[in-house]
């Protein structure tokens, strides 16, 4: 396993970061993106842009109230952590929140979790889910 942190600033740099990094031809990765920026257009146009470049790639990600890289604290900015596996099994699932979080985990549970299952990890709002 592999992991590597980077500000996410454009395609073009990213482009660069996974040439020099030969993701391409990397089978297993999962991306998540860590921002504070809330533009749901800028967030969504970094996906897309994530996606074209690396398709098999799986990506989650959170907003924060600030970005962490390098013992440095920054807002308003993009950080992708790319993680590269050798011998791992990803799975993406989302769960609508409801009133009831228990429920929400059942369905996750009944989306993704299989019983050779190592690992979750899971996102979600500060503010209404318990």
């Amino acid at each position: 396993m592999k992991t590597i942190n980077s500000y996410y600033h454009s395609k073009d740099d990213f482009l660069t970061l996974v040439e020099k990094e030969n993701l391409i031809e990397k089978a297993t990765i999962l991306i998540q993106i860590f921002s504070s920026e809330l533009d749901k257009n800028i967030l969504q146009n970094t996906i897309n842009n994530i996606s074209t470049l690396l398709p098999q790639a799986k990506i989650i990600g959170a907003t924060t109230d600030g970005e962490i890289l390098e013992n440095i604290v920054t807002v308003n900015k993009i950080i992708v952590s790319i993680t590269l596996f050798e011998k791992a099994t990803l799975e993406v699932a989302i769960v609508e929140n409801r009133d009831d979080s228990f429920s929400c985990g059942k369905e996750l549970v009944e989306k993704i979790i299989q019983d050779d299952t190592k690992s979750l990890i899971l996102f979600s709002d500060g503010l209404h889910t318990n």
